[in-house]
């Protein structure tokens, strides 16, 4: 008797470990932006090429990185900026035009839900957009 209790206790356990411990896909998040940072995503939801900032980003068509740009292409951003500092997105070059701000921890999952998506050209912290 004892035996078949821990043969089915070991069934069981076995089909647990099965459902949890099975690998799911990696999914980005806001959290992989490093604390103190300004990210952008290329798609929604946190989702493809990111690009930080600590300070600005007068244009990210010309962020120094050959064959990669992300202006008009950014759909997510997130604000993991610390002491305070509000981070900012705007539409044209060198924070000109419209632009959405995030207090610090915050940020849009898709931008289109604002009317903002692929429209991002340059971002900066509060204090740093000059």
């Amino acid at each position: 008797m004892k035996i078949r209790k821990t043969a089915i206790a070991a069934a069981i356990a076995a089909v647990f470990l099965g459902i949890v411990g099975t690998a799911l896909p990696a999914q980005a998040a806001s959290s992989d932006c490093p604390s103190g940072a300004g990210c952008a995503w290329q798609d929604s939801g946190f989702e493809g090429r990111e690009v930080g900032f600590n300070y600005n980003v007068a244009d990210y068509g010309k962020i120094g990185i050959p064959g990669f740009t992300l202006q008009d292409e950014i759909s997510s951003v997130y604000n993991a900026g610390t002491t305070g500092r509000w981070a900012r997105w705007y539409q044209d070059h060198n924070y000109t035009g419209n632009y959405k701000q995030f207090v610090p921890f915050a940020g849009r999952s898709n931008l289109a839900d604002i009317g903002f998506n692929d429209r991002i050209t340059s971002g900066c912290f509060q204090n740093y957009c000059s």
